[in-house]
């Protein structure tokens, strides 16, 4: 269980690290030549485009969304380590997940793939350890 504390812990730590691009939208990272093909750079959402969203407070709101699932997976995390058997963590958990999910799918590319995986990886881990009902 200890492992998958520190899990939750880096993944926070990761997820915090992309509220940049919502607290500084200039255009995304340009995507490397083999992936010209894909619409969106990474860090553009490419539905806020394709709805007009495209204001510096529409931005911002997605990076306090990140920095909300980091607090959210630091919880579970901590929880998890000091307490495996009191089933708070999963709740912290699975919330944080599907939030990570809902903004995941925002500013949806092929590099976010394995956060993907991992937050449906997260959700079953929380609903069959943590018991997050």
């Amino acid at each position: 269980m200890r492992i998958m504390a520190v899990m939750f812990l880096v993944h926070g730590l990761i997820s915090g690290a992309q509220s940049f691009s919502g607290f500084s939208p200039k255009g995304g990272v340009a995507n490397p030549a083999w992936m010209a093909w894909w619409p969106a750079r990474l860090g553009q959402s490419w539905l806020l485009e394709q709805m007009g969203l495209t204001s510096r407070g529409a931005y911002m709101l997605t990076g306090v969304l990140w920095l909300l699932i980091m607090a959210g997976f630091l919880v579970a995390g901590v929880e998890l380590w000091a307490n495996p058997a009191r089933p708070g963590w999963g709740i912290w958990a699975a919330w944080s997940a599907i939030l990570s999910l809902v903004v995941l799918a925002v500013f949806l590319h092929p590099w976010y793939a394995g956060a993907v995986l991992l937050n449906l990886a997260v959700l079953v881990a929380a609903v069959t350890l943590g018991q997050a009902r």
